[in-house]
């Protein structure tokens, strides 16, 4: 039994891993397909939230943007 729950804590972090890049790439993949670049793809009631296809050049928040390459 602890042979089981040993796999199990090795493998349940890389199936995490595995789960959020493959939802991120098929998130982006619909996005791309059913969005107009700058369109907004769906608004919620008194606008809260918002879908909007854009680009991001660099990391997250848009970090580097402006860094040579």
């Amino acid at each position: 039994m602890n042979s089981v729950k040993s796999v199990l804590r090795r493998i349940s972090p890389l199936s995490l891993t595995v789960f959020a890049v493959l939802a991120d790439q098929i998130t982006k993949y619909l996005v791309v397909k059913n969005i107009p670049l700058h369109g907004i793809g769906w608004s919620s009631p008194g606008e809260l939230l918002r879908f909007i296809f854009v680009y991001n050049t660099g990391i997250a928040f848009s970090i580097g943007h402006d860094w040579p390459y």
